[in-house]
Parts: structure tokens; sequence; C-alpha cells
């Protein structure tokens, strides 16, 4: 029995190749494909989804960040493994996806053989990443080392909460630090960095360069 499949992307064309491609598959089947997430919200209201495996959803929707509404599917629809679809390889909206509950990121490609190649390794196990995402992720995740005369370890931390998109009060409840403490800690890592922005803070983070 086909693996049931659907897909939000605000791009006609690129939903029916997606629709033609699958047509074909024997292995997945386009349970649906959705333009928008009003129309989302109300084929999963109509439609048994009981059997729905993998939703794809764009990231650059229109109407709303597809990054938006990922929390809300994993939150009502646990059972939907979701792969966020994207014509650039973000780390940002990588780290923010999976911080949602998105299990997948890959390039939004007209290849769908590709695609079909990645569901199939998330079928059995693996992760759907495209190589430039997966090893993003690896490097946010390893464990960091600290050099004598750089950032001490508590400001590091304030850092990694930042690339996490905490805000200063929920890190100061959860260092047990006051707000004021927080921004102690995010003036150093500016002057650390010679950064102005915490965009750029957290961009130095995610590729190591701290």
């Amino acid at each position: 029995m086909p693996i049931e499949i659907a897909i939000i992307d605000d791009q006609i064309s690129y939903l029916q190749d997606f629709i033609s491609y699958f047509e074909e598959s024997d292995k997945f089947n386009c349970l649906f494909v959705a333009e928008s997430s009003q129309e989302l919200w109300f084929k999963f209201e109509t439609i048994d989804i009981t059997n729905l495996r993998f939703l794809l959803v764009d990231i650059l929707l229109v109407e709303e960040s597809g990054l938006d509404i990922v929390a809300k599917i994993h939150r009502q629809y646990p059972h939907i493994e979701i792969i966020m679809l994207s014509v650039v390889e973000d780390a940002d909206a990588l780290i923010k996806a999976f911080g949602s509950g998105a299990t997948g990121y890959l390039t939004k490609t007209n290849n769908f053989e590709v695609i079909t190649a990645h569901l199939t390794i998330a079928l059995n196990g693996g992760a759907a990443l495209s190589p430039t995402m997966a090893r993003k992720l690896v490097h946010y995740f390893k464990p960091r080392e600290f050099e004598r005369g750089k950032m001490r370890p508590r400001t590091v931390q304030v850092l990694h909460f930042l690339a996490e998109g905490w805000s200063y009060k929920m890190i100061a409840h959860n260092m047990g630090i006051t707000v004021d403490g927080v921004r102690f800690h995010i003036k150093e890592i500016y002057r650390s960095l010679n950064v102005q922005s915490k965009p750029q803070a957290v961009r130095k983070y995610l590729d190591g360069d701290y």
C-alpha cells in the first residue's frame, strides 16, 4: 500500500508537477495539495488523514511563513512527519523548523526523484535532510570547545538560547539570573564577536565563528 504524502505550496506550477510525478509512483500516493494554510486546514477537516505520513511544507508561502504553521500542525497532528522545502539552505530556518517539530529539510527542486529518495530514507529511520543541511545540523549540536580568552561558558550559554529564539525573560528564568544579567552577557557577546545585532551574533554562533 503506497505511503500517503501531501504538500502545501503556493506555486501552482510546482504543485501540478508534483501531482503528475507522484501519480506514477508505486511507493507514494499524493493524498492532496494545498496552496495556502487556509486550504490546508480545510483539507485536514474534510479528508481522512489518518494514514498521512509526510507533509511537505514550503517555507516561503506568500500568505504565511511555512515555519509559522509547523508548530500548529505538529501539535494537532503529531503522527504527521513534516518536511520543510526551501529554495535556500538556511541554518537559522533549519533550527527553527526542527525546534517547531519538523523532521526534515530539503532544498526545493523539480527533481522529485531526489525528494522520493529522501522520503525513503525517512521511512527507514533516517532524516530527510540534504547533505549540506545535515552538516549544518551536526555542527549546531556538536559540543563546543571553549578557548581561554574567549567568551565564558555562561555567556556562550546565553548565545545558545538566543540562537534558539528564546526571549530575555526566558533566558533569565532558565539560568537563574536577572534580565539585566542577560543584557550584560549579550553586551559581552557583541563585544567578543565584534557584531552589532542579535542576528549577526547568532549567525556567527551557528557557523562556529566565536
